[in-house]
């Protein structure tokens, strides 16, 4: 596990070269962004009966700001927040007075174990993508919590250590990860560099942070169903990416063991308990 400083460099690094905005908003899916894609459409479907026009909404570790437009368009108020400058910059650039007439938007670097925001603020509050990085991720839950108001919402996701692929791949990533990198010199491409690990939870470890806290679970999905495991979708990336979208429907089933991650909607009780 990388430190803050670390995995700071690491996210900067990307917003620098564009490495994080591409996997967005290139027009094709492939094994790389598919999985950064498909968490933004299960989110959208947690977010979107619930969003309201002028409700204020918190990205926290919002990156580039890839829900802002979505935020913007039900004419609700986007706050991001995240500690690299650089993607700040880079959301700043997109997004800064491209919809201030259906919303307000607006992105601040901080540190999310200690935001400068007041108690009791948002109404809906994303945090993607985040959690694993934390070696204390209590400390991030503690300050989600503080900020969002009685009776909102809180959308989160992690990796789901509770799949085949994580399995697969902790068996055979060690024999074949030297065949791979020659494999990959005899074509003439770079090495992929395994430069950092992030947590995988239980989803029920997910659930316990806030549930624990007094919040009601008002819905969860699996999502990027990793079916050709670990190395098909190496030798075979096209072939992974078609098996991986057709096994996508079937998220709510028993096939889910097949998920590499798990996102979840959680409520604030409307009254603080005593």
């Amino acid at each position: 596990m990388l430190s803050k400083s670390q995995v700071l460099q690491h996210f900067d690094g990307m917003a620098i070269h564009g490495d994080w905005s591409k996997l967005y908003d290139q027009d094709q899916d492939d094994m790389t962004n598919y999985s950064f894609r498909i968490r933004r459409e299960r989110v959208v479907e947690l977010l979107d009966p619930i969003l309201r026009p002028g409700m204020h909404v918190l990205d926290v570790g919002c990156g580039t700001g890839i829900m802002a437009p979505l935020v913007l368009r039900r004419k609700a108020h986007y706050q991001g927040v995240d500690l690299s400058r650089n993607m700040i910059y880079e959301a700043r650039q997109k997004h800064l007075g491209t919809e201030a007439s259906e919303g307000s938007v607006a992105f601040t670097v901080a540190d999310v174990e200690r935001m400068p925001l007041p108690d009791a603020h948002y109404d809906v509050l994303l945090a993607l993508g985040l959690l694993e990085y934390f070696e204390n991720p209590q400390r991030v839950v503690d300050e989600i919590i503080r900020v969002v108001k009685p009776g909102g919402s809180v959308i989160v996701s992690v990796p789901n250590v509770l799949c085949v692929d994580t399995l697969t791949s902790w068996l055979f990533s060690p024999i074949l990860t030297t065949p791979m990198k020659y494999l990959r010199r005899l074509r003439g491409r770079a090495t992929q560099a395994s430069n950092y690990r992030n947590h995988k939870y239980r989803p029920a470890n997910l659930d316990r942070f806030f549930l624990s806290g007094g919040f009601r679970k008002t819905g969860a999905v699996y999502y990027n169903l990793e079916a050709a495991a670990y190395p098909l979708r190496r030798l075979l990336p096209n072939l992974a990416l078609r098996i991986k979208k057709t096994m996508e429907t079937y998220q709510h089933g028993p096939l889910r063991v097949f998920a590499t991650a798990y996102v979840a909607r959680f409520t604030k009780p409307a009254t603080a308990s005593k």
